[in-house]
């Protein structure tokens, strides 16, 4: 159990390591966006840029399943707790009678080492606890940074031009455009139309069709 405790609380360290870079990320990431802020507007360029920087920030952390294992890691040590008192009451209490002298004293040594053994258990579950919460703080700045930034980018991005136009989702739409307009439904009524038209009528219908496709 020690040997858990440990390595949880390195890992633990390791991931307050990487949230600080993280964040650093974020946050640089933060101050060139208001750098660029004007230049979004002058060449797609920029905006594509800023569109990949932000492809490339790091996911929302799992704020939710740190609070899960800190809740667990609680209830451990409330555990443990429970154990160490009962063998406090234990040691205080007169040896077995039972028990032949040299008994006895080999009872008393081996409650005295799992005392010491789970108050060592105490102390690794509050070193745990502490930096897990420790780091539950620099998720939640490093969220909202992230969300910040996120919600500041979209603002200055929605009107920046897009330097790849031709996305999949426009050229999907434009395909479900043409299999409409070339369907049989809509030929069968374009032959309806009266032979003799006005040609500036006919003009602006054909022109409509080519905004729609």
């Amino acid at each position: 159990a020690l040997a858990t405790i440990s390595e949880k609380t390195e890992q633990v360290q390791q991931q307050q390591q990487a949230t600080t870079e993280q964040t650093e990320t974020v946050n640089s990431t933060a101050d060139d966006l208001e750098t660029m802020a004007e230049w979004l507007k002058l060449s797609p360029a920029f905006s594509e840029n800023l569109r990949t920087r932000l492809n490339r920030l790091p996911s929302n952390p799992p704020i939710a399943a740190l609070d899960k294992d800190i809740a667990q890691n609680q209830i451990k040590k409330y555990e443990y707790q429970q154990q160490y008192d009962s063998l406090k009451e234990l040691v205080l209490r007169p040896r077995t009678k039972e028990l032949t002298p040299e008994q006895q004293k080999k009872e008393q040594e081996l409650i005295e080492t799992n005392l010491t053994l789970i108050d060592r258990l105490l102390d690794r579950s509050d070193t745990l606890i502490y930096q897990q919460a420790t780091l539950k703080v620099a998720y939640e700045n490093l969220n909202t940074n992230l969300n910040d930034l996120r919600n500041q980018a979209n603002k200055r991005l929605f009107w920046a031009p897009n330097a790849n136009p031709l996305s999949v989702n426009l050229i999907f739409n434009t395909w479900e455009k043409l299999k409409w307009f070339f369907s049989p439904f809509q030929w069968v009524n374009l032959l309806k139309i009266p032979t003799v038209v006005d040609i500036t009528t006919l003009a602006f219908v054909m022109s409509f069709i080519a905004i729609i496709i």
